[in-house]
């Protein structure tokens, strides 16, 4: 820089004016010019030492080493790599979350469509069992009202041919064998015809009816006989009351 050489300058003037000094003169005298220029130089000094400072300021943080500058590089590598880690922790563990719910779900459904098929195929199960039992006792109903027919036209009557209206033919007749068949057999009638059809149904065994199994004639009713005919009678009593009943309720 132009400054640096004319400080260069000043010096070398300076030298050789201590070493003319150094000869014997009578006396020399300073002129204006030279105290300017060394007010000049001691001024291009301080502000020669006030740069140097402020580079020496500027430049201390690039002062670290090369060892600080690779250790921090590895922190900041190791910082990265350990945050990348933890995001694929944890999508990994997001991910996993939500195939467990999937699964889930996917479980409930299978369970409940497989629920649903039982409960239909169970539902569908109950009602052929119900459409074979009806069609079970209409059957047996029919060939009940069948077998009255062939026993009345019979010439020769026992009393071991009787239609009992019982499920099995042979069994003995209780009250709630009686009561099952008219119940479901019957049934078919519904309210007042049901009533209708117990009415009729008595005709044949309550003794107070001219045309009472007791009154067939050639029949010999005997004590067992007897008393499946109350049996019956009984049955059949209650039933038209009970009916009676409901068809009141539905008047």
């Amino acid at each position: 820089m132009g400054w640096r050489r004319k400080i260069s300058q000043l010096d070398v003037g300076h030298e050789k004016k201590e070493r003319r000094s150094a000869k014997p003169v009578k006396q020399e005298r300073v002129t204006s010019r030279e105290k300017s220029l060394e007010q000049q130089l001691r001024q291009m000094e301080e502000l020669l030492a006030r740069m140097q400072e402020r580079l020496d300021s500027q430049d201390q943080p690039r002062s670290q080493t090369f060892e600080d500058k690779e250790a921090e590089e590895r922190k900041r590598k190791k910082k990265q790599e350990k945050e990348r880690l933890a995001k694929e922790k944890e999508k990994a563990e997001q991910d996993a979350k939500q195939q467990r719910e999937r699964e889930r779900r996917e479980q409930t459904e299978r369970l409940r469509q497989q629920a649903q098929r039982r409960k239909e195929e169970a539902e569908r199960l109950a009602r052929e069992k119900a459409r074979k039992e009806r069609l079970e006792w209409d059957l047996l109903w029919q060939k009940y009202q069948d077998r009255w027919t062939a026993f009345k036209a019979s010439p020769s009557k026992n009393a071991s041919d009787i239609p009992w209206p019982v499920k099995t033919c042979g069994q003995e007749v209780h009250f709630l064998d009686v009561k099952e068949f008219y119940e479901k057999a019957a049934r078919k009638e519904k309210g007042k015809e049901f009533v209708k059809a117990m009415k009729k149904e008595s005709l044949r065994w309550h003794p107070n009816c001219p045309s009472s199994v007791r009154r067939l004639e050639g029949l010999v009713i005997g004590k067992t006989e007897g008393d499946w005919i109350e049996t019956v009678v009984r049955v059949l009593t209650g039933l038209i009351d009970e009916g009676a009943g409901k068809e009141a309720e539905w008047i």
